[in-house]
């Protein structure tokens, strides 16, 4: 069986389990580079922190159920120092807990989805039965939990930052959980989906919905932040300093050579 190339950027040796995983993934039909970042560690039969460059196949457990999730970041137009008193960090962490909850919102808070994710219909009806439910709806715009965080940081001007970092929350999970099962399992033991086929293709759809739905929850994480900084520091957001961009998803490339 031939192996692909594994490119690593990791200082010191592997954890625990991690070789393991990338050799049978580089061994993998259809797999012709993996890439390893420092963060790697083990997640099933992937580990995170990988990048796998793949012909013809796709990988739903590479992406995982987190579909789309990522980093936010934006300025606000005051000094981090702000939020040094005491008294006015709690103000913030009780204005943030109603205005960005971790995992649902009430009902009454619920937010709608925008025109444009209303518009896009996923493949399955299935899941877009679940995308218009209340499940999903309670989660949109809410954090998460494991890795996933919402904080303030000062830049090296002294400035407040806001940061958070979270996905596609329920809707992912269940695109995960759909298309799983249609994946064949390869000799290496890994499951996946062949692009050229219909459960291929309504993946990719649906993945990318799911993309745009977490940058959605990230945007209305945001503006729940800049009504809690308005309410609590008279502060307002820098909107042109807004950066999103997220790790958890499927993209084609052309390459040369």
């Amino acid at each position: 069986m031939n192996e692909s190339p594994v490119s690593m950027w990791v200082h010191g040796a592997l954890p625990e389990g991690v070789a393991g995983v990338l050799g049978r993934l580089s061994q993998t039909p259809g797999v012709v580079r993996v890439a390893v970042m420092p963060d790697v560690h083990l997640a099933g039969e992937f580990c995170v922190g990988t990048v796998v460059a793949s012909r013809g196949v796709l990988f739903p457990n590479a992406v995982g159920g987190d579909i789309g999730c990522g980093m936010l970041a934006v300025r606000f137009d005051i000094a981090a120092e702000a939020l040094q008193n005491e008294q006015t960090a709690a103000r913030m962490l009780g204005a943030l807990c109603e205005l960005c909850p971790g995992r649902r919102h009430h009902r009454k808070t619920t937010h709608e989805p925008s025109p444009e994710l209303r518009a896009m219909e996923m493949a399955s009806p299935q899941l877009e039965a679940m995308k218009n439910g209340s499940e999903c709806r309670s989660q949109l715009g809410t954090l998460g939990a494991g890795n996933h965080f919402l904080e303030w940081q000062s830049d090296e001007n002294g400035q407040l930052w806001l940061m958070l970092h979270t996905g596609s929350r329920h809707l992912g999970q269940e695109v995960l959980h759909h298309y799983l099962p249609k994946a064949q399992r390869l000799e290496s033991g890994v499951m996946a989906l062949d692009v050229a086929r219909k459960d291929g293709h309504e993946y990719t759809h649906d993945m990318e919905i799911s993309r745009a739905w977490a940058k959605e929850n990230r945007r209305l994480l945001a503006e729940g932040a800049k009504l809690a900084t308005e309410r609590v520091l008279g502060a307002r957001m820098e909107s042109e300093t807004f950066v999103d961009c997220d790790h958890n998803h499927v993209m084609a490339e052309m390459h040369d050579g």
